[in-house]
């Protein structure tokens, strides 16, 4: 395991893909994602404080913007 990072990132877009699938994508403003001694899969986006959910992501971690498809259900 690498230890956890905290990155600091500005949304750049947030717009549904399709009717149940959110693309988020983020530009990282702080800290990088490539110091990780291997590959991001999942991190942690506090989209809601009380149930916190890991993402996975849509793109290679070492990209300027960070890309993940959130699929969006009822009751969570």
């Amino acid at each position: 395991m690498h230890p956890s990072r905290v990155m600091q990132c500005r949304v750049v877009e947030l717009v549904f893909a399709t009717h149940d699938v959110l693309r988020l994508r983020l530009a990282i403003e702080s800290g990088r994602a490539s110091l990780f001694p291997r590959p991001i899969r999942q991190a942690p986006i506090p989209l809601a404080p009380e149930v916190p959910r890991d993402y996975s992501m849509a793109n290679r971690p070492d990209e300027a913007v960070l890309e993940f498809h959130i699929r969006c259900i009822d009751g969570g």
